[in-house]
């Protein structure tokens, strides 16, 4: 389940949204239509309760090697690197 595979992954509003973006970019590209495409983005938009925390420190190791995976905001990164 994707809780399943995304616990140890702090995932915010801000990265869930730009991987949002991408899928649906994405989609378009592949040459899906619109109407699919939303219905693909509104399947997947049931899954941000489960994977979206407000912090670090709600992200839990799923395997005693995992590590807490954070991500800088991707609305801020560089697009130039």
């Amino acid at each position: 389940m994707p809780i399943d595979a995304h616990e140890h992954i702090m995932i915010g509003e801000d990265l869930f949204a730009a991987r949002s973006e991408l899928l649906r970019q994405s989609l378009s590209e592949a040459g899906i239509g619109p109407a699919e495409i939303e219905d693909w983005l509104r399947i997947d938009m049931a899954f941000k309760k489960v994977l979206v925390k407000k912090s670090s420190a709600d992200c839990k190791r799923r395997f005693f090697t995992d590590q807490i995976l954070d991500f800088p905001n991707p609305t801020k990164l560089d697009k130039a690197s």
